[in-house]
């Protein structure tokens, strides 16, 4: 056996000898195993002499024999040489014949040698950090903020330190009497407020009742804000009135971003609100179909009187909320199976999933999901 060949740094190649005993010891196997297989004319099964099957399966013995000690004797000289393979050899000049040793070449790449220097003179700075009295107030006042519970008081005005929660229900001034409701009141970003979660990114948002959060990549900023700012113009045309604001600052556009990512924190436990539950929280529709759906979707929420916090993803049509489910009351689980019914029956419609993110859909859901599966091709 030769040492290795270094064809470069990541590249070996080496010479392989195998003996000729071993390469006899091999063959013979083969033959056992053949004559218990082959059959031949003129001989029971298993019982044709080794000179007839070593004459009639020459070149399949001796391809067999390769298969079996090349990948063996490769393996123990890389071994022995202290060599890691890191790819299948290229195996060439293969000489191979009955009574005698085998010799082949292996090529192959091994992983670079690499040598760091330098490391054990680092060192870590270690800046002194000072917290002061006021910092440390404004987190207990945070703390409290966010613990804080909500007691109904009636029979007296508002007063400093109350918290007032306003609903409005009523028609356009000048509405004939086919007009529907208006209804207002606090949604997701309303109870990020509440729970004194990154106000300064609930301030960044533009005016509205819904954000959508779209990111623009490009070789440049300038070119990423040309994007953004031509799909400003476009959809400043249309007849819905819209507002925008662009973050090209790095920071404020993280802030803003909190405020989706913080979304389940914020929407859950929140100070005098009901609970509200996951259970519908993972439906998805193409992209496309997404704002129809959701009208859908919200129609079927008040229908139930139930009250629906969305967010999610928008570009995969992934759609997450809590809903204010009675989950207590008999009638309340009653009407909760009844809306997870309606609920799987609508998304289905829209050629959509009932858990476009999540793989396990969970026991309340399995029902709605064998909807899916009988109606839907899994892919």
């Amino acid at each position: 056996m030769s040492p290795a060949e270094a064809v470069s740094n990541t590249k070996r190649e080496i010479d392989v000898q195998v003996p000729a005993q071993e390469v006899s010891r091999e063959t013979e196997t083969l033959i056992q195993k053949y004559q218990k297989l082959a059959r031949i004319p003129g001989f029971r099964s298993g019982h044709a002499p080794a000179s007839i099957i070593r004459q009639r399966f020459k070149q399949e013995i001796q391809n067999d024999v390769v298969d079996a000690l090349v990948p063996k004797y490769f393996r123990k000289e890389t071994e022995r040489q202290g060599l890691i393979p890191v790819s299948q050899p290229r195996v060439t000049d293969l000489h191979v014949h009955e009574g005698e040793g085998m010799h082949f070449k292996a090529a192959f790449d091994v992983m670079p040698e690499i040598t760091v220097e330098g490391y054990k003179e680092l060192r870590a700075e270690h800046p002194e950090v000072f917290v002061t009295d006021p910092e440390v107030d404004d987190s207990l006042n945070a703390l409290r903020e966010q613990k804080a519970t909500f007691a109904p008081v009636e029979g007296r005005s508002v007063a400093d330190g109350d918290y007032a929660q306003v609903s409005l229900d009523g028609t356009p001034k000048e509405g004939d009497a086919n007009t529907k409701p208006v209804h207002m009141d606090d949604v997701l970003v309303e109870y990020t407020r509440k729970k004194q979660i990154n106000l300064e990114g609930v301030a960044l948002l533009p005016p509205g009742k819904g954000w959508l959060l779209a990111e623009f990549g490009a070789s440049t900023v300038g070119e990423a804000e040309s994007q953004a700012q031509r799909l400003i113009d476009a959809l400043g045309k249309s007849s819905t009135a819209k507002t925008f604001r662009m973050f090209a600052d790095q920071q404020e556009a993280r802030k803003v971003w909190r405020v989706r990512e913080s979304s389940l924190g914020a929407v859950s436990n929140v100070p005098g609100e009901p609970p509200t539950w996951e259970g519908w929280e993972d439906s998805a529709v193409a992209p496309e179909r997404l704002g129809e759906y959701l009208r859908a979707l919200r129609k079927l929420t008040e229908a139930y009187h139930y009250r629906c916090i969305m967010y999610g993803h928008f570009g995969d049509g992934c759609v997450h909320n809590r809903m204010g489910f009675d989950l207590q009351s008999v009638e309340g689980i009653k009407k909760f199976r009844s809306f997870m019914e309606e609920a799987a029956d609508l998304v289905i419609s829209f050629g959509g999933t009932l858990s476009g993110e999540q793989v396990s859909l969970g026991p309340r859901r399995e029902d709605e999901s064998r909807k899916t599966r009988s109606t839907q091709q899994i892919r």
